[in-house]
């Protein structure tokens, strides 16, 4: 796999503030590489967005106690989703949005995903989001960033 422009940081919706890395490449598990991978991904989103972030989402969800580890002396916050709404299985949006409603908690985090593979469809997660959004601002539910929710800082 390519080394080059290998970032898929996380963009929260209607907001500037990234968290990343999201990929590590080429070998998430081998914690010498992750920590190069962690400090390549940051300075080059450093260089666009203007600020180091502060928050980091493990790719696939994926920890270990070794990266936990170094990742807070990277100075990263580590965060997760408490829910995965599986719109990458690409199911029809009735199914995501009856998922997502049915399963939906105060102060959850929600994973939805805003790419596919190249062959990928996301107008299933599109079209579910146009039913999931109002239906959750009807029942009084607001929409923040991560560092809203928890109360923390993005940017190191």
């Amino acid at each position: 796999m390519s080394q080059q422009n290998t970032l898929s940081p996380c963009v929260s919706v209607n907001t500037n503030q990234i968290s990343g890395p999201m990929r590590i490449y080429p070998h998430p598990n081998d914690t010498e590489l992750c920590n190069s991978e962690v400090t390549r991904t940051e300075d080059v989103l450093n260089g666009i967005i203007g600020y180091r972030t502060k928050l980091f989402k493990p790719p696939y969800g994926f920890l270990y106690n070794e990266l936990v580890g170094r990742l807070a002396e990277m100075q990263y916050l580590v965060i997760d989703w408490s829910f995965d709404s599986l719109d990458w299985q690409e199911e029809a949006p009735e199914i995501i949005t009856t998922r997502v409603l049915e399963t939906v908690q105060p102060g959850g985090i929600i994973l939805m995903h805003d790419g596919a593979d190249r062959d990928g469809n996301r107008t299933p997660t599109i079209e579910a989001l146009r039913q999931i959004i109002p239906e959750l601002q009807r029942q009084g539910y607001q929409f923040v960033t991560v560092p809203e929710l928890l109360n923390v800082p993005f940017v190191k």
